[in-house]
C-alpha cells in the first residue's frame, strides 16, 4: 500500500453547529458559489464587493465602498478575500488587524492556491466551478486544500468538506496540476468538437464517447488508455499527425497537442496497471 505524504495530514473532526459569521468579498464566479454554499446551510453570511451590485453586497444603500466595507466586516467573525490573485496580498496586509462590532480580530481567507500570503488562511476548493449554482450535495463534496486542517475545522466548523493540506511551498505546482487536469482537457474537447462538427459528426455520438472515456479514466485511470498510443503503432501516429498537419489552423494546433500527447506518454507519464484500489484515503471527511 502506498504511505501517505508527509505534507498530507487528517484528523477526526466532529460537525458542530457554526456561531461563526463570514463575509464573503468579492463578486466572482467562486464568491457567488461560496454565497450559495453558505447560505444554503444556513450560515451567516454577509457579502461586499467594489461595485455597488445589490447582489453581491449585504449594505448597498452605503455608496462609499470602504465604508460599505467597514460595516460588512462589523458583522463578520471570518472574511474570505476572493479578488483575483495580484490583489489579494495587498487587501490583506492593508486591511489585517481589522475589528468586527464585537471588538475582535477579523480572521482573513483567502482561496488561491498560488498566493501565500501570512497575514491570510488558504483554503483551496479543489472544484471547478460554472456560471449557475451547484446542488448542496456537490458543494458537501468539493475537497479543500489548506495551511492547516485543524486550522481549517476551526474556522468553518459546519462545513462538512473533505480537507487536506498542503505546505505554502508546494500550492504553486499544485495549482498548476489543477489548472491542466480542469482546463487543458476541455480546450482539447472543444477543437476536436468543432472538427467534429465539420466532418458531420453527430455530437450525440461524441458525446457518448467522451462520458465513457471519462468514466473509463477515473474507474482504472493507468490502464485505460487506448488506441494507437497504447499500442505503441507509430505509422498510424504519423498519418494522424499529417492528416491534422494539412487540415485547418485549428487541427493543425491540435497536431501540435497530439505530438506533445505522445512525448508526454514515452516519458512514461501513463504506466500500465490500476493502483486505484490500493490509493489511501488522505482526506479528511468532517464526518
Amino acid at each position: 500500500m502506498r504511505q501517505v505524504p508527509d505534507n498530507f495530514r487528517t484528523i477526526a473532526a466532529k460537525r458542530t453547529p457554526s456561531a461563526r459569521r463570514y463575509a464573503i468579498l468579492g463578486n466572482g464566479r467562486l464568491a457567488r458559489h461560496l454565497r450559495a454554499y453558505f447560505s444554503a446551510i444556513g450560515l451567516a453570511v454577509v457579502s461586499w464587493s467594489r461595485c455597488g451590485d445589490p447582489k453581491a453586497n449585504t449594505f448597498p444603500d452605503i455608496t462609499h465602498g470602504e465604508k460599505r466595507l467597514q460595516h460588512t466586516l462589523a458583522h463578520a467573525d471570518v472574511a474570505l478575500v476572493l479578488f483575483s490573485d495580484p490583489a489579494i496580498i495587498p487587501f490583506v496586509e492593508k486591511h489585517q488587524g481589522q475589528c468586527n462590532g464585537n471588538s475582535q480580530p477579523v480572521q482573513w481567507v483567502h482561496c488561491a492556491a498560488s498566493v501565500v500570503s501570512p497575514p491570510a488562511f488558504c483554503a483551496h476548493p479543489l472544484m471547478t466551478f460554472s456560471h449557475r449554482p451547484y446542488a448542496l450535495e456537490t458543494y458537501q463534496k468539493m475537497a479543500f486544500a489548506c495551511d492547516d486542517v485543524e486550522r481549517f475545522g476551526r474556522l468553518f466548523p459546519a462545513l462538512p468538506n473533505p480537507v487536506f493540506q498542503l505546505s505554502a511551498d508546494i500550492r504553486p505546482l499544485y495549482h498548476a496540476l489543477c489548472v491542466l487536469a480542469g482546463n487543458i482537457p476541455q480546450m482539447i474537447w472543444q477543437g476536436c468538437l468543432q472538427s467534429f462538427d465539420d466532418l458531420h459528426v453527430p455530437r450525440q455520438a461524441v458525446e457518448t464517447y467522451l462520458r465513457q472515456v471519462l468514466a473509463n479514466f477515473l474507474a482504472a485511470p493507468n490502464s485505460a488508455l487506448t488506441g494507437p498510443l497504447a499500442r505503441g503503432d507509430h505509422p498510424t501516429i504519423n498519418k494522424h499527425l499529417h492528416h491534422l498537419q494539412q487540415g485547418t489552423d485549428l487541427q493543425a494546433a491540435l497536431a501540435g497537442v497530439y505530438r506533445a500527447a505522445t512525448a508526454l506518454h514515452a516519458a512514461g507519464k501513463h504506466k500500465n496497471g490500476d493502483t486505484a484500489a490500493t490509493h489511501p484515503s488522505v482526506m479528511d471527511t468532517r464526518a
